[in-house]
């Protein structure tokens, strides 16, 4: 155990003399749309919610972000709220049904990182239709993708966000071959990667473990173990952190990152307000990370 801590300690202190860490993160805010939609009192509204979840991003210190479920109302408070961050998204403009277009969004501060080239596809059988639903989804589905520049670090890399089906197995299958397709189609320089989103899949899934198969994922590779609720998705079901496990909830939302990229740490916030209220159905995760 000694020598454990020991090495964790040392990476960190190397992670800080060598390079100016990357506070990453990602997180499905719930979309705002959704709140009025279900009327059901259990989910609060994003009015109540959204100065606790821009207060979550300030706080915890982030530089990047994905977030997920951004509707264009959330859009323009998360802009008013951050005027020295850009945010890039586009809506999935699902026409059929109107309250569940939103946009997986890149969220960067805009003193360290900017975005050279940025773009979407669509997680269907015609990724570049937009609107589209295949393999049985219920809603349409995307993915956000940026060329950027670390300009601390003169670091550029490729950033994908998406958020995949919360009903069709075959089309979280479909959808990781996609983006893993389109990661390799945009990466001819070999540049470092990072995908993350709410991807509705527990580890041991076979999109998961495709996903594996060429990128790693940060909270197996953290050099101190992983802190916060195992659970990322909370369900609006409030669990007193003392009693947090591995069976409280499944951990569906994951980051990963192309093999070289160094991750000193990995948290999950399960952080409430109020009458025990999460400012959304869904924990943001942070890594500290480094580049190759």
């Amino acid at each position: 155990m000694k020598k454990k801590l020991l090495f964790a300690a040392g990476a960190l202190w190397t992670m800080a003399l060598c390079a100016t860490p990357i506070r990453f993160g990602t997180w499905n805010i719930r979309l705002a749309t959704m709140d009025n939609w279900e009327k059901d009192p259990r989910f609060p509204k994003w009015e109540a919610r959204m100065p606790h979840v821009t207060g979550l991003i300030k706080d915890k210190g982030f530089d990047l972000m994905g977030l997920q479920e951004v509707c264009t109302q959330q859009a323009d408070f998360i802009r008013k709220a951050f005027p020295e961050w850009g945010l890039v998204g586009v809506a999935t403009n699902d026409a059929e049904r109107s309250r569940t277009s939103h946009a997986n969004g890149i969220f960067f501060r805009k003193d360290r990182f900017s975005v050279d080239e940025w773009g979407w596809f669509g997680l269907s059988e015609t990724p570049d239709v937009p609107g589209v639903k295949s393999w049985g989804t219920m809603c349409v589905r995307a993915c956000t993708w940026a060329r950027m520049t670390d300009r601390v670090e003169d670091r550029k890399f490729l950033f994908f966000n998406t958020h995949f089906d919360h009903r069709s197995q075959q089309a979280r299958e479909k959808g990781m071959e996609l983006v893993l397709a389109k990661i390799a189609e945009k990466n001819r320089e070999g540049l470092p990667v990072i995908l993350c989103g709410d991807f509705n899949s527990r580890v041991e899934s076979p999109q998961i473990q495709l996903a594996k198969k060429t990128l790693v994922r940060a909270f197996e590779i953290s050099a101190t173990p992983p802190k916060g609720p195992f659970r990322t998705d909370n369900c609006w079901k409030f669990v007193p952190p003392e009693q947090e496990n591995e069976k409280a909830g499944n951990r569906i939302d994951h980051i990963f990152l192309t093999p070289g990229i160094k991750v000193a740490s990995h948290e999950t916030f399960g952080d409430f307000y109020g009458d025990n209220f999460y400012p959304s159905d869904h924990f943001p995760m942070k890594i500290l990370m480094e580049w190759p």
